[in-house]
């Protein structure tokens, strides 16, 4: 079985996938400490890893993942759209921290790091 047969049931709503996640940048983030939200907001690094996320493709089997499980019960693309694309922005993010930690644990120039009072973080590529 290819692939595409198994996305086809989702195709059309997988496409939405992608425009949520181009969306994301522009999303509520006063919930946010205010630093952590000028930084993600005002000097478009969302905007930068959302679009670096999406140049880079994949198969997006997390998020098609995440739609082909509504199919088994209510299929409600309202709950499941956003769900499907924090999951496929999560991954994401764990990527580049895997990353991050690799090349620290090999002592390799590593990428830009920023650490909030919260105790989170931003990592950039160089």
């Amino acid at each position: 079985m290819q692939l595409s047969e198994i996305y086809e049931p989702i195709q059309q709503d997988l496409a939405k996938v992608e425009d949520m996640m181009k969306s994301v940048s522009k999303a509520d983030l006063s919930w946010l400490p205010k630093q952590l939200a000028h930084d993600l907001r005002d000097s478009g690094k969302l905007a930068e890893l959302l679009t670096y996320s999406l140049k880079s493709g994949g198969k997006r089997i997390r998020p098609a993942l995440t739609l082909l499980s509504g199919k088994f019960y209510n299929y409600d693309l309202d709950y499941l759209l956003p769900m499907a694309t924090a999951v496929e922005i999560m991954h994401t993010a764990t990527l580049v921290h895997d990353d991050a930690i690799d090349q620290f644990k090999q002592k390799l120039p590593t990428q830009k790091r920023e650490t909030y009072e919260d105790g989170s973080i931003w990592v950039e590529g160089e």
